[in-house]
């Protein structure tokens, strides 16, 4: 009689079967990172594996892992199925080799998932894996490229899904899931308060410009080159900085470059941004305000550059304020 069995499970048996054997036969849609670790493929000969590289469920770095290996990989970019055979055993279900179907590293599944171990290599399952095996294509060096551009997508679409069930606020989700405010690319934003009147009236002048533009919740940073690259398109998490004392204000922007461009005005360059409320459902409150702000002081304590030489300017992933955050 077959085992039925759940992603976690399903690991458990590949992996003491492979070890035991050391050949693989696996057409599986999607994979994940630690795929290949957690599965203990350790020395790729033996291994076959079909994967759907190009639809934003493979992560192309565990391909690349992979074929470090020596693994013998291809792509069969309208795979669905989830089959193979390990040693002596095979298998059919729904769980993809990731986190989110097998439960991997020491993680909960994210799906309810539902598999069928056989004590034999099935005929079956072993002629399905043969189709698929001659159907697919070798991957090239352009097509780990494209992977890795829908994968970027993907994680940017679940993580607002994420960020869509609500109820979270900004600290909490830096505690607990700091790698999806880095899928939509959310970044600290910290600059000295300006003080100068005539700096003061630059960027006054320049704020009405963006308004007359874009509308009254535009303002804007002045000369800032990473508001160019690393935060075209991002979630700004924005304070400034007094000559005495600690961070300040605490608001959130969003800057999409592309729909609202840059301008340059009396022969400076300044950046545009827009304020929000939220970020993707995500809340940023009083208590999160006050946390951030003294994460942000211990990381500056513990060495963080600055952007700019002679200038308190910080423009980095929230993400790396995770560490500092105080216990509550």
């Amino acid at each position: 009689m077959p085992d039925f069995v759940d992603g976690t499970q399903l690991l458990e048996q590949l992996r003491t079967e492979y070890l035991r054997t050391q050949r693989a036969d696996l057409a599986v849609a999607f994979w994940g990172i630690n795929a290949l670790e957690n599965l203990g493929l350790r020395n790729g000969t033996g291994v076959r594996i079909v994967c759907n590289l190009l639809s934003g469920g493979t992560n192309p770095n565990e391909i690349r892992a992979l074929r470090r290996i020596g693994a013998d990989v291809r792509q069969l970019n309208d795979l669905h199925a989830k089959i193979g055979i390990v040693g002596d055993i095979s298998f059919m279900g729904s769980s993809n080799m990731s986190a989110n179907g097998l439960g991997m590293e020491g993680q909960p599944a994210l799906w309810r998932e539902a598999n069928v171990v056989y004590g034999d290599a099935r005929p079956e399952i072993v002629r399905m894996f043969k189709t698929f095996w001659d159907a697919a294509t070798e991957i090239n060096e352009a097509d780990l490229e494209a992977a890795a551009a829908a994968w970027k997508t993907r994680q940017e679409g679940n993580a607002a899904v994420a960020a869509r069930r609500g109820g979270r606020s900004l600290v909490d989700v830096l505690r607990t899931a700091p790698a999806e405010l880095d899928a939509l690319n959310v970044r600290m934003v910290v600059y000295d308060t300006v003080t100068d009147a005539d700096e003061l009236a630059v960027l006054d002048n320049a704020e009405e410009s963006a308004r007359s533009q874009y509308g009254q919740s535009f303002g804007v940073y002045w000369d800032w080159e990473s508001m160019t690259t690393d935060a075209a398109t991002a979630y700004l998490v924005d304070y400034d900085w007094p000559a005495r004392g600690v961070i300040a204000r605490g608001m959130l922007y969003r800057r999409n470059a592309s729909d609202f461009p840059d301008f340059e005005q009396d022969g400076e360059t300044f950046h545009v941004a827009y304020e929000i409320d939220n970020i993707e459902g995500i809340t940023f409150g009083s208590a999160d305000k006050t946390a951030i702000r003294r994460a942000f002081h211990a990381y500056v304590h513990a060495g963080a550059p600055k952007e700019e030489g002679g200038r308190r300017s910080y423009n980095f992933p929230i993400s790396e304020l995770a560490p500092h955050l105080e216990v509550v």
